[in-house]
């Protein structure tokens, strides 16, 4: 018998153990193969995918073309602001020469120093306002720049746009017009969306069928020695057949989800049907309020051209000693305050006329 542990290491005789020549072994090797026959939601999910992404598109358009307002908007402030820097620190400057007369004046007696300080405090309020302007001015670059996704210290070069005098009776837009903005066109796909969602639902309730398949055999038999063969049998092991697989729960569970379903689609119909016409009587209270802002602009320009001779006017007066000092600033302030009025007529002019060409999808 063959001894496990030597006799001499143990001081006895080794153990017996029985001599086994192989063991009884097997082995299946299976191929399995699986394919959908029939699945009810399987052509819903895929017009639901492309639907999807349609939508998505129409929402970046929409963010695109509102962001592309909001930078016609930031541009025409940025304009606006420089333009009141560059008016405050011209009326410094006449300021400036208006207390060189006053200053002479007093000096010649012909003036009481009252009327110096008069002056100064003028300009000290000229100062800050400037200063005010100018950080008016940087932030409206700021903003600008970020909109555009231009880095802060790289300059913009500003250019003076079009005065906006044309005629606009012809800017009113039609509904057939309004129909292809991307708002417009956005809420007609959200209800397809909806009744797609809805389609998919009905068909989940349907049973699903898949073709399964299984390619295998399977060996038994024993594993002899190294010298001998193995003695093995092998067997076929390969079916075919079809699986149905019928979720009942969702019989009651899609009911629900349906109902829900169709009160979503009645309000986005309701919101979709109500778009043209909101786009409508936007356009033109957009119209309307871009007239009334042209009219008066041409009316602050007016009042601002009639301040600037008056103004003028009245220096010529002073110098000649038949105006005071008092007459002299509140014709500056009242030319300071109609310069500002026509800035702001200036910027509500374009933003409504930016509003108008956006309702035109012209912007």
């Amino acid at each position: 018998p063959p001894t496990l542990l030597p006799g001499e290491a143990v001081g006895r005789p080794g153990e017996v153990a029985v001599v086994q020549l192989g063991g009884n072994i097997g082995g299946a090797p299976v191929l399995d193969l699986r394919q959908v026959v029939f699945d009810p939601t399987l052509f819903s999910e895929l017009k639901i995918l492309r639907e999807a992404g349609a939508t998505a598109e129409l929402q970046i358009e929409v963010e695109a073309r509102n962001l592309k307002l909001q930078v016609a908007k930031s541009y025409v402030t940025l304009l606006a602001a420089r333009e009141r820097q560059a008016q405050l620190r011209q009326t410094a400057r006449r300021l400036e020469s208006t207390l060189e007369q006053v200053r002479a004046k007093v000096s010649a007696g012909l003036l009481p120093a009252l009327e110096e300080e008069r002056v100064l405090l003028t300009l000290e309020q000229n100062r800050a306002e400037t200063s005010q302007a100018a950080e008016a001015l940087e932030m409206s670059e700021l903003l600008l720049k970020q909109l555009l996704g231009v880095p802060p210290d790289r300059p913009i070069a500003l250019t003076q746009p079009f005065e906006p005098e044309e005629d606009p009776a012809g800017l009113p837009v039609s509904p057939a017009d309004l129909s292809r903005l991307p708002e417009y066109r956005l809420g007609e796909r959200q209800v397809r969306l909806i009744e797609l969602e809805s389609a998919l639902q009905r068909r989940a309730v349907w049973p699903r069928v898949s073709l399964y398949s299984q390619l295998g055999v399977v060996a038994l038999g024993k594993k002899v020695d190294n010298e001998g063969e193995d003695q093995l049998s092998w067997y076929f092991n390969s079916f075919v057949g079809l699986k149905a697989v019928w979720e009942i729960n969702r019989l009651v569970s899609n009911g629900h989800r349906l109902d829900q379903l169709e009160l979503e689609r009645r309000q986005a119909e309701w919101r979709w049907t109500g778009q043209e016409d909101q786009l409508a009587l936007a356009a033109a209270r957009a119209g309307y309020q871009f007239r009334a802002a042209l009219e008066t602009l041409r009316l602050q320009r007016r009042r601002a051209a009639f301040a600037e001779n008056e103004l003028i006017y009245l220096q010529t007066r002073f110098q000649s000693d038949l105006a005071g000092v008092r007459e002299v600033l509140e014709a500056e302030e009242a030319l300071s305050a109609a310069q500002r009025a026509v800035q702001v007529a200036y910027y509500d002019c374009w933003a409504v006329k930016f509003d108008l060409l956006s309702l035109r999808d012209e912007l």
